[in-house]
């Protein structure tokens, strides 16, 4: 399970990837992806909900619809 702190780690690496005018756009699965990381970035990392999105986030690959279920357990986790 990635901790809050790698969780934002990840998401500071997206941010550097789409200022990098030499790199193509940003996916929407990769948009979602920083999107989750961000949420559970500010999370305590405890708890059934946390750990539910960290595995939904790490098994959801470019699905959109695991993306965007593993951003609304995010939400909610602790």
């Amino acid at each position: 399970m990635a901790t809050s702190a790698e969780h934002a780690a990840a998401f500071a690496a997206y941010v550097v990837r789409t200022q990098n005018p030499q790199l193509t756009e940003p996916l929407e699965p990769e948009k979602l992806r920083a999107e989750v990381h961000t949420i559970l970035s500010t999370k305590a990392g405890t708890g059934s909900d946390y750990e539910a999105a960290d595995t939904a986030l790490a098994t959801a690959g470019t699905n959109l619809v695991k993306l965007h279920t593993a951003k609304l357990i995010a939400i909610k986790a602790e």
